[in-house]
C-alpha cells in the first residue's frame, strides 16, 4: 500500500543542522557535504566537466545551504551561477554548447542541459534579486525552437538558435519534460517583471504537459517517444526515471502548475517505480519490468555501474511516499557515491541525492 502522499517544498522549511549532527545522524547529508567540500575549498569551486555539471551541482549547493545554513554553500552556489550566466551571455543566442553535430561539426545546445540551467540558475539568481539575469535566461528559453503542436526541438545551433532536426514530430520524452520544467519554473519567476514573456513560457509548458500526461500507460509508464515501440539500443527505463524526475521538479518548484492530472500521473509513475524498477535495483535482485522496454536497459541497476539510476529512483520513491524503500536503496548506493568527482558522475548523483535529502526532510534514513 502506498504511503500517504505529502507535499514537499524544495527551497524552504528545512531546519538547519550542525555539521557534527549531520555526520552523526544522517548518512545522506554527511555524504553530500563531504562530496561538496571536495569541490569547494572555501575560496573557489573546482572546474566541473560535463554537459550540465555546473547547473546541477549549483542546485545541490543551494539545497545544502538551505538544509545546513552554512554560508560557504551559498558562496559556492553563487560562483557556479555566475559561471553559467557568463557563458550564456557570451553565446550568440544564450545556449551553452553540448557537442558537435553531423559532418559539418556544428556546435549545438539544448535539453536536457538547457532544462537544468534554464530552471536552476533563475531560482538561484532570483533569491539574490538578480532579476535582469533571470529575465535574460527566460528569453533564451522563449527563443528555443518550439512547435505549436506542443513540443520543443531536441537541438539548436548555438550560433543561430535554429533547430538541427525537423520539428514535425516531438523530441524524446525526457527533453520535453525537462523543457516543460524549465519554462514552468522560470515563468513564475518572471511573472511580475515581464508578464507577456511569462505567459508564453507558461502556455508552452501547459501545452507540452497536455501531450505528455495523456500518453501515460495504465501501469504508469511513459514510452521513450510517447508512443510506438521502444528502441532496441536505449535504456528506456532510465529515460522514464529521468523524465519523471523532471516532472516532480516541475510540480515542486512551480506551485501554480500543481493540478490533479499531474498529481495522478506522478502517483502512477511512482507506483510503477516501486513495483517494477525497485526490484531490479541494488540491493534488490529481482526481475525486469513485466512490460516491453528498451533493449539497452540493464538486467539490474547497480550503483557501482550506473550510480545515477539509484538516486533518480530514490527521488521517485521518496516523492511517492515509499520512504522505506527509497532509504534502503539510497543507503546501499551511498557506499559507492563518487565523492569528489568533478564530472558527470558526480553531478548526476549529487543533484538527485540532494533532492532526496529535501524530500525526506528530518526523517532518518532507514537502515
Amino acid at each position: 500500500m502506498m504511503m500517504r502522499r505529502r507535499s514537499f517544498v524544495l527551497t524552504a522549511g528545512v531546519a538547519a543542522v550542525s555539521a557534527h549532527k549531520r555526520a552523526q545522524d544522517n548518512p545522506l547529508l554527511d555524504t553530500l557535504s563531504k562530496h561538496l567540500d571536495l569541490l569547494f575549498d572555501g575560496r573557489e569551486v573546482a572546474k566541473l566537466d560535463g554537459k550540465d555539471a555546473e547547473a546541477t551541482t549549483a542546485m545541490a549547493f543551494h539545497r545544502m545551504a538551505k538544509i545546513t545554513g552554512e554560508a560557504r554553500y551559498r558562496d559556492a552556489t553563487g560562483q557556479l551561477a555566475d559561471r553559467i550566466v557568463k557563458g550564456m551571455r557570451s553565446s550568440p543566442v544564450g545556449l551553452l554548447d553540448i557537442k558537435e553535430w553531423g559532418a559539418d561539426k556544428i556546435m549545438y545546445g539544448g535539453p536536457p542541459p538547457l532544462a537544468w540551467y534554464g530552471a536552476y540558475v533563475p531560482i538561484i539568481l532570483s533569491s539574490s534579486g538578480r532579476m535582469e539575469d533571470v529575465r535574460f535566461i527566460a528569453g533564451v528559453l522563449d527563443r528555443f525552437p518550439w512547435h505549436d503542436g506542443g513540443w520543443w526541438s531536441s537541438t539548436a545551433d548555438v550560433r543561430t538558435g535554429q533547430p538541427l532536426e525537423p520539428l514535425d514530430s516531438p523530441a524524446i520524452i525526457n527533453k520535453n519534460c525537462g523543457m516543460a520544467m524549465a519554462c514552468a519554473v522560470t515563468s513564475e519567476l518572471v511573472a511580475q517583471a515581464d508578464a507577456p514573456l511569462a505567459g508564453r513560457l507558461r502556455m508552452r509548458a501547459l501545452k507540452c504537459l497536455g501531450n505528455i500526461l495523456p500518453a501515460q500507460h495504465s501501469d504508469g509508464y511513459w514510452n521513450y517517444k510517447l508512443s510506438g515501440p521502444e528502441p532496441v539500443r536505449k535504456d528506456t527505463v532510465g529515460y522514464f526515471m529521468l523524465s519523471t524526475n523532471f516532472l516532480i521538479r516541475l510540480r515542486e518548484l512551480a506551485p501554480s502548475f500543481r493540478q490533479p492530472a499531474l498529481d495522478k500521473a506522478l502517483a502512477k509513475a511512482e507506483a510503477f517505480a516501486m513495483k517494477e524498477i525497485a526490484p531490479m535495483t541494488a540491493p534488490n535482485t529481482g526481475r525486469h519490468p513485466a512490460r516491453p522496454i528498451g533493449g539497452a536497459t540493464p538486467d539490474r541497476y547497480d550503483p557501482t555501474d550506473l550510480p545515477k539510476r539509484s538516486y533518480q529512483l530514490a527521488v521517485l520513491l521518496a516523492h511517492g511516499g515509499y520512504t522505506k524503500e527509497a532509504s534502503r536503496i539510497l543507503m546501499h548506493a551511498l557506499a559507492s557515491f563518487p565523492r569528489g568527482d568533478r564530472g558527470q558522475h558526480g553531478s548526476q548523483c549529487v543533484e538527485p541525492a540532494s533532492m532526496v535529502a529535501v524530500l525526506l526532510g528530518k526523517e532518518q534514513l532507514a537502515v
